[in-house]
């Protein structure tokens, strides 16, 4: 058979116009049951004979897909076609899948065809494997690869709508909400890695955080591990960006539960934030931060609070959690910075410890602010500016440094 290229709107294949004769010759051709046939196959070859084309459709798949016989395969493809020109939507999907392996330009328009019928069945494989072959095949032209992925997204398709949503952003790079109506048609037919998704882009801005927590705590509650260590990380104790013990202890208990080590530390950390169980949720975090765990070190040096006897094992925890790059790190280097100031004995120490605060308090930690106002209300190592350490002030009551909010 032969086949041209589509040229503009997609039409239907002429090989694909069978007339009720050469049909009945394709129903002709229904091979005889052969051993080791399944009871499946046996049966679509009874219904076969009896010319229906769905069964047809699902004789011919085995027949291609077991590949037993170059005969088998030829008659497999046959039952495809007539089934396909039938009005059976998987047939045309079947032999379109068939047509893309073989790998020529021929059997690439032969492919475009018949996953183009496919997709006009309204089968929403057909549409995505349609834009999957020109994406592949025909990368200078997105237009119908959107198409196909928009149109199968229409079809209520949950796969076809996270990928409209995939090629949208990569169509679109600098708009990092190209694709969201996609990915929420996606999250809400069930695709969960899209609810993620949405929920990651929109937690960042505080204005549609309470709204990306939403969707990542529903991908959490449907299984989906990385939105529960997500949405652990948003709620976490004290350094979480919307920190609440009672929002992150859920979800950071179910990834707990899939053997996540930092999702268990927040979960002692809610534990000590809410007053339960405090005793043997900071000797876990002890334990943990013995075990070169940084999220442990932190909330066990945060637990333990600043006295005589903890400063210097607070100054290790605090340290080491500053030279890495957990969820912590600015808030420890700022804590550590606090600890070792008072103790500076010269200028250039001093200026060292104020550049690291600086550093931290640019990085939205309101306790780093707080302290840096503190420095410049202090006649120390750098002269009193009492307006730089209100504003200082006010920046650290705006980041949640209640020390430093007016009383």
């Amino acid at each position: 058979m032969t086949a041209q290229r589509r040229t503009g709107a997609p039409r239907r294949s002429t090989a694909l116009g069978l007339s009720a004769l050469a049909l009945s010759a394709c129903f002709a051709e229904v091979p005889a049951a052969r051993p080791g046939w399944t009871p499946q196959e046996i049966e679509a070859q009874r219904l076969c004979a009896d010319r229906q084309a769905p069964a047809c459709g699902a004789l011919g798949r085995s027949l291609v897909m077991h590949v037993s016989s170059e005969k088998d395969v030829d008659r497999g493809v046959v039952l495809l076609e007539s089934s396909c020109a039938d009005g059976d939507a998987a047939s045309c999907l079947s032999l379109g899948g068939h047509y893309r392996d073989r790998g020529d330009a021929k059997a690439f328009a032969r492919a475009s065809d018949l996953l183009t019928r496919a997709c006009d069945l309204k089968l929403a494989e057909g549409c995505v494997e349609m834009a999957v072959l020109y994406e592949t095949r025909e990368r200078h032209d997105a237009r119908p690869v959107l198409d196909g992925y928009r149109r199968a997204c229409d079809l209520g398709y949950a796969k076809g709508c996270a990928l409209y949503a995939a090629a949208q952003q990569r169509r679109a790079p600098g708009e990092p909400h190209a694709g969201d109506d996609a990915l929420i048609r996606a999250c809400g037919l069930g695709e969960l890695a899209s609810c993620h998704a949405l929920g990651r882009l929109l937690i960042d801005d505080p204005a549609t955080r309470a709204e990306g927590a939403a969707y990542l705590v529903k991908a959490c509650d449907g299984g989906f591990v990385p939105s529960c260590m997500t949405a652990a990380e948003l709620f976490a104790p004290v350094v979480g960006d919307a920190a609440s013990a009672v929002q992150a202890l859920p979800v950071a208990a179910r990834a707990c539960g899939y053997k996540n080590a930092n999702a268990c530390v927040i979960v002692d950390a809610c534990l000590i934030d809410s007053q339960r169980d405090v005793a043997a949720a900071t000797q876990r975090l002890r334990a943990g931060c013995d075990g070169g765990l940084p999220l442990a070190c932190f909330y066990w040096a945060n637990a333990a609070g600043e006295s005589p006897d903890t400063l210097e094992a607070l100054k290790r925890a605090y340290g080491f959690v500053c030279q890495t790059r957990i969820l912590a790190n600015s808030l420890a280097c700022a804590r550590i910075a606090a600890l070792e100031l008072p103790a500076a004995t010269t200028a250039e120490a001093a200026d060292g410890l104020t550049k690291s605060l600086a550093k931290s308090c640019e990085r939205s930690v309101g306790e780093a602010c707080c302290t840096l106002a503190d420095v410049y209300d202090a006649d120390r190592f750098s002269p009193v500016d009492g307006v730089v350490a209100s504003e200082l002030r006010t920046r650290a009551c705006n980041l949640g440094a209640l020390k430093c909010c007016p009383r």
